[in-house]
Order: C-alpha cells, then sequence, then structure tokens
C-alpha cells in the first residue's frame, strides 16, 4: 500500500473519527465531555483503495436514572465511557469471532477501557486502535496497548504515512 493510499485511508478514517466526536458531543448526557468509539471494519475496494466502515458506534454517557458528576470530575465523573460500551453493544450484537475489526476513538482509551479492549484483542477480535487525540490525563492504557496491538493517532497515518502503517492495514486489518 502506498503512502498516498495510507493518507487517504487515514483521511477517511479520522473523519469518521471527527464526525462521531462531534455528535458524541451533542447528544451525550455527560456534562464533561463527548466521547465516540467506532467498531470498524477495513474494506477492500477496486484496486489497492482501502475504506473503514463504521459497523457500530456509541457515546460515553451515564447510566439511566445516574446523574454525571459534572466537568470537573476528571475521568471519574460517573459516567459510563464509550469503549466498554462499545464493546458491550459488539458482543451482544453478535460481532464476535467473524471478522476482525479494528476500534476508532475520540481519544485514547484510559487504562480501565486499555484492559477491556486488550480482553478483545486477545479473543481475536479487535486488531488495532486509531484515535483522535491523546488522552493527557491518562496515558498507561495506550502505552499498554502499543505493545499488543498497532496503535495509531489518526492524525500520524495522513501526516506521516508510512510503508508500515500500509502493510499493517493491508495484512492485519482486513
Amino acid at each position: 500500500m502506498t503512502q498516498e493510499k495510507v493518507c487517504d485511508f487515514g483521511n477517511s478514517l479520522l473523519a469518521k473519527i471527527v464526525a462521531s466526536t462531534l455528535y458524541a458531543e451533542k447528544h451525550t448526557e455527560c456534562q464533561r465531555k463527548g466521547v465516540a468509539a467506532l467498531l470498524i471494519k477495513v474494506e477492500k475496494m477496486q484496486g489497492e483503495q482501502f475504506y473503514p466502515r463504521i459497523v457500530l458506534r456509541d457515546i460515553n454517557g451515564p447510566l439511566p436514572g445516574v446523574l454525571c458528576e459534572g466537568p470537573d470530575a476528571v475521568g471519574s465523573c460517573g459516567c459510563g465511557h464509550a469503549e466498554p460500551r462499545l464493546m458491550l453493544d459488539m458482543l451482544g450484537g453478535g460481532y464476535h469471532g467473524n471478522s476482525p475489526f479494528i476500534i476508532a476513538t475520540s481519544y485514547s482509551p484510559c487504562t480501565q477501557c486499555a484492559n477491556i479492549i486488550a480482553w478483545v484483542h486477545a479473543a481475536g477480535i479487535i486488531k488495532g486502535l486509531v484515535y483522535g487525540k491523546l488522552t493527557e490525563h491518562d496515558k498507561r492504557g495506550l502505552a499498554h496497548l502499543q505493545h499488543i496491538m498497532p496503535c495509531y493517532e489518526a492524525e500520524e497515518l495522513i501526516v506521516r504515512p508510512t510503508a508500515e502503517h500500509g502493510k499493517v492495514i493491508e495484512e492485519q486489518w482486513i
């Protein structure tokens, strides 16, 4: 896969992350911020074009009847994170074991969400992670996932595409 094709793939994926994050910010009941998590199936189109198709999307938010603790409760406002909500929807919807997927998120996962993603990766379902922005207050989750699967900031695929990125997309994410 050429660097140009990696860049095209990254642009398409980043557009989906941004649009889903905007949706989350508008629709979540979390008072702190809107976060989206996407289950992505990478599909090969005609020629060498690869396309990230959204299979499922979930956002963060409190359980019914539970109130968010507010914008100052960084990392502990009481809301369910988008990533485990997506994993539950994925498993409940029968999306397990039938195809390799990647997960795309608004922000890099916190440590707890990374642990859940790691277990789903160990089951052979999630093959990689692409995130919109780095979570500054908890970088341990991303560090953990980087040891077990390919993890990229979406901008990296656009600004600094490499042959290695193309190899991962073609050989591991299809």
